[in-house]
């Protein structure tokens, strides 16, 4: 599950990293950490990602990364270390709740615009899992203006909240779409989720909560984006044994926060397709305003049936198969 990091008010089930090992003597100016995590079989987050075949969100290994970087951290220091975007993240295979997932962070020094880079790989049981590239620091004041750019036609087809249910392999608290509407060409999708204070990322907000505690947390802006994605490759629900899964992304930006009773809006473009994987970008609204944009993210649509060969999500051509949007 993907909490707000600058909030530090998770609840204590999702609270993935306990403590991390520093270097000897590094207290302070550390440059690189260990730490480890298991998501419970019964955890609700496993029980709603998969149900019958769970899998751990890829938006949650990368929330335990924010989570070790945050235990290493001097206090005050949190607040310059919000999420402000992904570099890059490649998930190679799956991992299930119960494994130990071992995650490695380095410091990456500051990018151009003096944010902080961290790269980060994930395994379980000797193999990996995942790597990232994770940006973070103090969030300037939002994207310029912009709206969203499309209208739903007559000719799109509508998605209902049964349509969205029957294509993509997730359940409360993990179902992050609501409808959406499919343009004819096959290559445009729109899809919306209203936040609400019953989403469990507010489960111990306050009883007069700030607003930075409102925020809805950049991490499943992505995990709805991604499963949006899902819905633009797949026009029929899966068949038996077919399913979606999130391969990689790149250039995930952050650009401003949503809160609750505000609807999310993402307006997403299927850029190419290979085999049972296609690239998806675009941008999500709030209330009409942009507060996150995707340039690529792979979008897997099959999984083997039991007894297969070990799952490895395939790679992009390397000519042409990542065009990033200006």
């Amino acid at each position: 599950m993907a909490w707000s990091s600058e909030a530090q008010r998770r609840p204590a089930a999702v609270q993935l990293v306990r403590a991390v090992d520093l270097p000897p003597g590094d207290a302070g100016t550390w440059r690189s950490l260990h730490a480890s995590f298991t998501l419970a079989a019964h955890h609700p987050i496993a029980l709603g990602h998969y149900p019958g075949h769970p899998i751990v969100p890829g938006t949650c290994l990368l929330e335990a990364a924010l989570q070790a970087v945050e235990h290493a951290l001097p206090p005050g220091e949190h607040t310059a270390h919000a999420l402000c975007g992904i570099e890059a993240l490649q998930l190679e295979r799956p991992a299930h709740p119960g494994e130990a997932v071992e995650l490695e962070v380095q410091a990456a020094g500051l990018a151009p615009d003096g944010l902080h880079r961290w790269r980060v790989a994930f395994e379980s049981g000797g193999r990996r899992l995942a790597r990232a590239t994770l940006v973070t620091g103090e969030r300037g004041a939002g994207a310029a203006a912009d709206t969203p750019a499309w209208r739903c036609g007559p000719d799109w087809a509508l998605l209902a909240p049964a349509d969205v249910a029957a294509r993509l392999p997730h359940r409360a608290p993990m179902l992050l779409v609501d409808r959406a509407a499919r343009a004819p060409d096959g290559l445009r999708l729109v899809a919306e989720r209203t936040i609400t204070l019953a989403d469990c990322c507010y489960a111990e907000a306050g009883h007069r909560p700030a607003s930075a505690e409102l925020a809805f947390p950049p991490l499943l802006v992505l995990e709805s984006m991604a499963q949006a994605a899902g819905l633009l490759l797949l026009d029929r629900p899966p068949g038996a044994g077919a399913v979606l899964l999130l391969g990689g992304a790149r250039r995930f930006e952050v650009l401003g926060s949503a809160a609750p009773a505000e609807p999310l809006r993402h307006e997403l473009v299927l850029r190419r397709r290979f085999g049972a994987a296609a690239l998806v970008g675009g941008t999500c609204y709030a209330a009409g305003r942009p507060i996150a944009r995707l340039h690529d993210l792979l979008v897997v649509a099959q999984l083997p049936e039991p007894g297969d060969a070990p799952f490895t999500v395939p790679t992009p051509p390397r000519t042409g198969a990542i065009r990033h949007a200006s």
